[in-house]
């Protein structure tokens, strides 16, 4: 019976102690990357087109976007996605920041 009871427990406590890359579930599903857009293609996997960002910490990332209006190289870029493990990642809204100086 304390078997089954601390597996209940664990169960119920794995969110509390999942680490940032965990998913838990999260109503939303969302996540946000900012950066710099390093690529701009297209993707013959699936209709659209995507691109790549690095962020300040020089983590790249794969996205697909349904346009390409108004993307270009090396524009900075905040932007939501879905929370997934496959690439590229579906791009949910997108807002172009100011150049740095």
């Amino acid at each position: 019976m304390k078997v089954i009871l601390f597996a209940c427990f664990c169960f119920l406590m794995n969110p509390l102690f999942a680490g940032p890359d965990v998913e838990t579930g999260s109503s939303s599903g969302a996540d946000h990357f900012y950066g710099r857009v390093t690529a701009v293609n297209s993707n013959g996997n699936r209709p659209g087109v995507s691109f790549t960002a690095v962020n300040d910490q020089g983590q790249i990332k794969m996205f697909y976007i349904s346009s390409l209006k108004d993307l270009d190289l090396n524009d900075r870029v905040e932007l939501t996605y879905k929370a997934s493990e496959k690439f590229p990642l579906e791009v949910t809204r997108i807002r172009f920041l100011n150049p740095q100086k």
